[in-house]
């Protein structure tokens, strides 16, 4: 009897333990899609609206791929820039509380009056800690620009090229390769919505600012904004 007991034991632990791990796994995705902003959830979609620098208004529509990983379309402008690109993103689950994040956003400057196309990526990755309210992330990166004439040959002197910083004028450019400095926070609004704010400090390879190498303006990239799920 004691042998039949044990058996009958063992047969329920073996069959249930997946059952409470998928719970588990379940919950941390449904706890997750409420307190940030990154992550819409399995099928899901999302979209956010912010301003900041360089552009003065920049949006993205996102598709959730499963509870920890999500693509999103990038669009921004300015009175005289605008780039559209993808940003997408995974996480590394370490606790209930804590995830390894990493985004890489890729961006198209198309051609202009005063600038030649050009390119850029900027992939990062950050220790998050989530909280009841929301989460917050530090990192860091790297930044990458090409002017699409450098990437195939299709030019043989400088390219001309404008960012988005209000700031910039026309000036010549082929590529450069700089750091960046992360942080992102969000706050939850309400179940579907989150506020964000994502900045990051551009750095030369010697960690120090970005001078006048720098593609863009000031070494600053900063967004606040909206983001809900549909």
């Amino acid at each position: 009897m004691r042998g039949a007991y044990l058996a009958a034991w063992i047969v329920v632990c073996l069959c249930g333990t997946p059952r409470v791990a998928h719970a588990t796994t379940d919950e941390l995705g449904a706890r997750r899609a409420e307190t940030g902003a990154l992550f819409p959830g399995g099928g899901r979609a999302s979209v956010a609206l912010g301003t900041g620098v360089p552009f003065w208004i920049m949006s993205e529509l996102s598709i959730g791929l499963g509870d920890h990983a999500a693509v999103g379309v990038l669009a921004g402008a300015t009175p005289e820039v605008s780039g559209f690109g993808l940003r997408p993103r995974a996480e590394l689950v370490l606790s209930d509380r804590w995830s390894v994040l990493g985004i890489a956003s890729g961006l198209y400057y198309p051609p202009s009056a005063s600038s030649r196309p050009w390119w850029l990526v900027r992939p990062s990755a950050l220790l998050e800690r989530r909280f009841g309210w929301g989460d917050v992330a530090l990192g860091g990166g790297t930044i990458a620009a090409a002017t699409q004439d450098a990437l195939f040959g299709t030019r043989g002197r400088p390219s001309t090229v404008v960012s988005p910083y209000p700031t910039s004028t026309s000036h010549h450019f082929d590529s450069g390769l700089w750091l960046t400095a992360n942080a992102l926070a969000t706050l939850r609004l309400s179940r579907a919505t989150h506020l964000f704010v994502d900045g990051a400090l551009v750095l030369d390879t010697n960690f120090g600012l970005a001078g006048s190498d720098w593609v863009g303006g000031p070494p600053v990239i900063a967004f606040i904004g909206v983001e809900t799920t549909l």
